[in-house]
């Protein structure tokens, strides 16, 4: 008995030994491994623009910042109650931002203009002296000249933590990015989002890439990052709907700036402009398509109707005599009797969208005091007043493209379906039917449709309408099929392409 418990004794030690060896050389192998794949141990494989990484040091995060849009040179008619002098870009923004005024302006020795309005300023763009909005410290030279900012955000120190997620505007693979387009800045005490941000913005660049994992941060001009407008497209939809890389290997996110790298919106000179109209049906996106054409031509559009909720929205053409012809394109439904049409008018480009869609987007303004972005309530569209008017909405519909096709000598169709999934192919077309005169096909086109496609929705595009049930009823479906059919015959017989497939589909929420 004694000598059993001598043998299990040592057979216990003997296993004990056995699993503990086992178990010293499956950790090795594993550490083995992680030694010799991991990127983070083997600097062949880091990649390549770390090497041109510059030591960073720490930004201030307390530095105010303004975002505001850059609205181009004006002169003052009359001069306006002059706030102060020897104002920075950044101060001048916040004191007049913080006093509830709509609109900033650096003028000559540092003069700095407080306004909510535009009407005492007229565009005068070729005669600013430098472009003031690009240098933080510089400003108009000329004495009658004024660098005018709209507000957006406003003014803050630092990144503000509400603010950062509003920064992501897209997700990229640094490996499809030229190394040499590429501005690299490494930080030893830890990197972080806003620091990148900050670091980026001083530096002049508009976009801010942090690569945390890295301890760096990088910075691209977006030209010549991106190339191609296509490309930036390709940007902002590389993440899922979090905000997070589809793939998580060397792909990051990609932060924007306060700086402006995108050209600031002018008028023509009197009589300059062509008188080509930009007319739709009601609710059919006519406004978020002035903001896409003003961003794509870096021109104006303008309007007969002078609505002072698109004025203050940063529209400013909206205000100018249509017959003045200082904008690249008129907004006029045409929406009345064709004799009373004007004869001025030569050319048209005719947005069209489907009817069901376009009734509750016109609903939705008319109900909610001309609100060009507002949401009513759902239970609204159920209503017999809905039902009552749907149905003459759709006559409506019809009758507005017979009258451009009756007035308008030369016409272009865009369809809103079309704009909204490929906004830079329609914004070509649409550029390509302009005048070249006015609307230069040059190297700056590609960079203004890429800043289209950084501000897409801009300050006019409604949400989502809330709608649950479908508030057409079969009668009002009969009405609406009907004159789809009925205008798809009228375009055939114009030897115009049929309306899209999608009209003569059942209309769905």
């Amino acid at each position: 008995m004694k000598q059993f418990r001598i043998y299990c004794s040592r057979l216990n030690c003997m296993l004990m030994c056995f699993f503990t060896i086992s178990s010293v050389l499956l950790f090795y192998k594993e550490y083995k491994s992680r030694r010799t794949y991991s990127p983070t141990h083997t600097a062949r494989e880091s990649p390549a623009w770390i090497k041109e990484a510059k030591i960073m040091a720490k930004m201030d995060e307390g530095i105010l910042r303004c975002a505001a849009e850059d609205i181009g040179c004006f002169a003052m008619i009359p001069s306006p109650t002059v706030v102060d002098k020897n104002f920075g870009r950044e101060h001048c923004l916040n004191f007049c931002f913080k006093r509830s005024n709509q609109y900033a302006g650096l003028g000559a020795e540092g003069k700095c203009y407080c306004t909510n309005s535009m009407k005492s300023f007229t565009n005068v763009a070729r005669r600013c002296d430098i472009a003031c909005s690009m240098e933080r410290s510089s400003y108009c030279k000329s004495s009658l000249s004024v660098r005018m900012y709209r507000k957006t955000q406003g003014c803050y120190e630092g990144p503000g933590n509400s603010s950062i997620s509003n920064h992501v505007v897209g997700c990229v693979k640094l490996s499809e990015i030229p190394t040499k387009e590429l501005t690299v800045w490494k930080m030893e005490f830890g990197m972080t989002v806003e620091q990148c941000i900050l670091k980026c913005e001083e530096a002049g660049f508009i976009l801010a890439i942090p690569a945390i994992k890295y301890q760096t941060c990088i910075c691209s001009h977006m030209l010549n990052t991106f190339k191609t407008a296509e490309n930036v497209r390709k940007m902002t939809h590389a993440c899922d709907e979090e905000k997070k890389p589809e793939e998580t290997e060397e792909s990051f996110l990609i932060y924007s700036t306060h700086v402006e790298e995108c050209p600031p919106k002018r008028f023509l000179f009197n009589r300059q402009g062509p008188f080509t109209i930009l007319t739709s049906f009601w609710g059919s996106g006519n406004t978020w398509l002035r903001h896409l054409i003003e961003v794509a031509t870096g021109i104006y559009t303008g309007s007969v109707y002078r609505d002072n909720f698109l004025y203050d929205g940063g529209m400013l053409g909206e205000m100018l005599h249509h017959l003045s012809a200082r904008t690249v394109i008129i907004k006029d439904h045409l929406l009345i009797d064709p004799k009373k049409v004007s004869k001025r008018y030569t050319s048209a480009v005719l947005l069209l969208r489907n009817p069901y869609d376009a009734t509750l987007a016109e609903y939705a303004r008319s109900h909610s005091h001309n609100n060009h972005i507002a949401i009513i309530d759902p239970k609204i569209y159920m209503s017999e007043a809905f039902k009552n008017s749907a149905g003459i909405m759709a006559q409506k519909w019809l009758y507005h493209v017979k009258t451009v096709f009756q007035t308008i000598p030369s016409v272009m169709i865009v369809y809103y379906e079309d704009l909204v999934k490929n906004p830079i192919v329609e914004l070509r077309r649409i550029i390509n039917y302009l005048p070249s005169k006015i609307v230069p096909r040059d190297e700056k086109l590609e960079q203004r449709l890429m800043c289209m496609i950084l501000d897409l929705k801009g300050n006019f595009k409604r949400g989502s309408k809330g709608i649950t049930s479908n508030p057409y009823t079969d009668e009002l479906k009969t009405i609406y099929d009907k004159t789809i059919n009925t205008l798809d015959k009228f375009l055939k017989e114009r030897n115009m392409t049929s309306l899209p497939f999608s009209y003569f589909q059942p209309w769905q929420l």
